[in-house]
């Protein structure tokens, strides 16, 4: 009897073995982009839904992660299943191809009926997922076909957010000219001008103010985009943002101003951020005076060095 038993356990173990391997290899071949060893592995008993042991990706997931569009084909018309997530994100096949930038995949997923509006776990759209990639082309395609580009992921990030954190000028353009919501915050209370600022990143502000941005909007923190300029000592940017009509004096939760900021931090050059505002110049002798000090014998407070700054600028600038 144990003759007959041990025989058929053991074709069974090696069948099994087997099928795990021939898996494996195919996961393997799509990852590799080979194509005929994939249709061989398929023609020989390879589950064309197979997942990955950590991240659960099918060889249609790793096709559109890898932009193979004829890859993708191949499997489909071999019984792939082209509405498997992954176990990791909750990813499907448009987000990969997202990630991937090729642009004739996602068009080709769409025309399969796949949804530009279906979010993965974290809340992102295939748009989020281009932008994040930084997949230009990808990203100004998805911006024409999602309704819902004003959509925000579960930290509140929209499409402009993340365009912004990315410093994708271009793709910020497109979402202005299709009225995103330039004054939507995240879960932090940040615009998407806050992260322009935090990436001292002047050409990005400029963009954001034209589509109506608010200069003087606060985080959580209290903090304006003028506050993140002045924390980068960024003498342009806080100088544009004064031009346009930021206001220096409004208070974070540690009840600092943009101006006694920088004087904490020791920007001891913050005069010459007035000359940027109309009429200000007759204050520069003023403010220089004020830093002068700092080597006389008696030192002003930083707080009256900022009380009196602020007086400064609220005079001139008055008049502009």
């Amino acid at each position: 009897m144990l003759r007959i038993i041990f025989p058929c356990i053991l074709f069974i173990s090696i069948f099994f073995s087997l099928k795990a391997n021939i898996n494996e290899d195919l996961l393997n071949s799509v990852l590799l982009g080979k194509r005929e060893t994939v249709m061989l592995l398929l023609e020989n008993g390879a589950n064309p839904n197979i997942r990955s042991a950590k991240e659960g990706l099918t060889p249609i997931l790793i096709a559109s992660k890898n932009g193979d569009i004829l890859m993708l084909k191949s499997l489909l018309d071999r019984g792939g299943n082209l509405k498997d997530k992954d176990w990791k994100y909750g990813s499907g096949s448009l987000h990969f191809a997202a990630s991937s930038g090729n642009v004739e995949l996602l068009s080709f997923l769409l025309q399969k009926g796949l949804s530009p509006e279906e979010k993965n776990a974290n809340g992102n759209l295939p748009l989020h997922i281009a932008i994040l990639n930084k997949q230009y082309q990808a990203a100004a395609y998805l911006s024409n076909v999602t309704k819902n580009i004003g959509r925000q992921d579960m930290n509140g990030l929209s499409a402009l957010h993340l365009a912004s954190m990315q410093a994708d000028p271009g793709t910020v353009k497109i979402l202005i000219e299709k009225k995103i919501n330039s004054n939507a915050v995240d879960r932090e209370g940040n615009t998407a001008l806050h992260y322009a600022a935090m990436k001292d990143n002047l050409e990005m502000v400029r963009l954001l103010r034209r589509s109506g941005v608010l200069l003087d909007s606060k985080n959580k923190k209290g903090n304006t985009a003028l506050h993140y300029a002045v924390m980068k000592k960024s003498q342009k940017l806080m100088g544009y943002l004064l031009r346009m009509g930021a206001n220096p004096r409004i208070s974070n939760e540690e009840n600092e101003t943009a101006v006694s900021l920088a004087d904490k931090l020791k920007i001891s050059s913050i005069f010459m951020i007035l000359p940027y505002i109309k009429k200000a110049e007759p204050c520069r002798e003023q403010i220089e005076a004020l830093y002068d000090m700092d080597s006389s014998e008696y030192e002003l407070s930083k707080d009256s060095r900022a009380r009196i700054f602020e007086g400064i600028y609220k005079k001139y600038s008055s008049h502009s």
